[in-house]
């Protein structure tokens, strides 16, 4: 679809304060010239189809205070925040509310380090789901874990992920999915977050799945579940479905 922004390159910019309606991806940034210095914030969309933002190799981004509502769809479905294998961000204060999208953050290889990891805190995603033609799962929170390159740090804190599948959404699957072997230098922190799916089951593998991996790098600490299946808070599959 039609792109607001493109960035491809350069060692800073600022986007604030600004209101996207109806675009099929607001932000598209790269890594070519190693861009960072990226600054994302204050800003409202709406009615977005592709992505709310897809940053790809960015170093040291700051995505802070936006908000998105009200997610439209397209072929394949939509995602609010996809970072693939950027490093060092900082996600922080955003909101996803209304009807979400299918990924609400995809993040693939995200990387960073003990003095800088990558970062997704203090984020509230809390709204509704529908059952879409072209969409054939649900996950809110996405982490594909790459089996190469640099070490990859994440912190998952204090957020917020409630959601209510309205009747029909039998698609909804995960509120977090993780794919892929961690490694020893990986260290995943998922701590003092709320995972809630309120109103009509869904068809579910689990508020949190993994996928083909094992739990080698990861720490839960602090964590609210709630779901109508106690049964279904944590699954593991071995294929990729």
């Amino acid at each position: 679809g039609n792109t607001a922004v493109v960035w491809r390159g350069g060692d800073s910019l600022h986007i604030d304060s600004n209101h996207f309606s109806g675009w099929g991806r607001v932000l598209w940034a790269d890594s070519l010239g190693n861009s960072s210095g990226l600054i994302f914030t204050a800003n409202t969309i709406t009615d977005y189809r592709a992505q709310g933002l897809l940053l790809q190799g960015v170093l040291e981004a700051e995505i802070s205070f936006n908000w998105l509502k009200d997610a439209s769809f397209m072929y394949g479905g939509s995602t609010g925040f996809h970072l693939s294998e950027c490093e060092s961000v900082q996600m922080y204060g955003n909101r996803l509310t209304g009807r979400l999208p299918s990924t609400a953050i995809g993040l693939i290889a995200p990387r960073g380090t003990q003095l800088a990891p990558h970062r997704i805190y203090n984020n509230e995603i809390a709204g509704y789901t529908l059952q879409e033609p072209f969409v054939t799962n649900f996950r809110l929170i996405s982490l594909e874990y790459s089996s190469t390159g640099a070490a990859q740090q994440l912190q998952i804190v204090h957020n917020t992920v409630r959601v209510n599948p309205m009747p029909g959404a039998s698609q909804m699957t995960n509120l977090l999915s993780i794919w892929g072997q961690l490694r020893g230098i990986d260290s995943l922190n998922i701590t003092n977050n709320l995972w809630v799916v309120d109103g009509v089951e869904p068809t579910n593998n689990g508020l949190i799945h993994q996928y083909n991996g094992s739990s080698q790098g990861i720490g839960f600490y602090n964590n609210i579940y709630w779901t109508a299946d106690s049964s279904r808070v944590f699954s593991r599959t071995n294929g990729l479905s």
